[in-house]
């Protein structure tokens, strides 16, 4: 099942470059089929239905490994105190050239955009004023440039 692998990318994430695009492999290796068979939830297995002689399941909140990566990874917010007080902006572009969303907390959303540049990701983020965001970029994804509600992130 894809029960451990968030563990297993939890583990991976401060491990270095490789280990995070090991990580980015074993997510597009086991959910791209999914996606391509047109699945509209997680399977339990890459198996899904023919897994457990033909009695595996089609949605599994255990299998949900893609909404974390693109939310924590991909857009890069992280928790750093209860209900995201202070919160971390590390974007992993993975193979992306560009990606947009909202990570929900208890006082409202944390919003992400950014672009990759030849200078680094160009990044701006919008959310709660009493939020406090950090900005911890990745070595393989340079920060250029980056705001929080307007105001530059050092």
């Amino acid at each position: 099942t894809f029960y451990t692998l968030v563990y297993q990318a939890l583990g991976l994430r401060a491990l270095g470059p490789v280990a995070r695009q090991f990580t980015a492999e074993t997510i597009v290796r086991n959910w791209e089929p999914m996606l391509l068979a047109n699945a509209t939830s997680f399977w339990e297995t890459d198996l899904g239905a023919a897994d457990f002689a033909d009695a595996g399941g089609l949605c599994h909140a255990w299998s949900a490994l893609p909404v974390y990566y693109l939310g924590a990874w991909v857009l890069g917010v992280r928790p750093l105190a209860p209900g995201f007080s202070r919160f971390a902006i590390s974007p992993y572009p993975d193979r992306f050239l560009q990606a947009e969303g909202a990570v929900p907390t208890p006082t409202g959303p944390i919003r992400i955009a950014w672009t990759r540049t030849d200078q680094g990701l160009n990044l701006t983020a919008t959310g709660p004023r009493r939020l406090q965001p950090v900005l911890e970029p990745f070595a393989e994804a340079p920060v250029a440039r980056a705001t929080y509600n307007g105001r530059a992130l050092a």
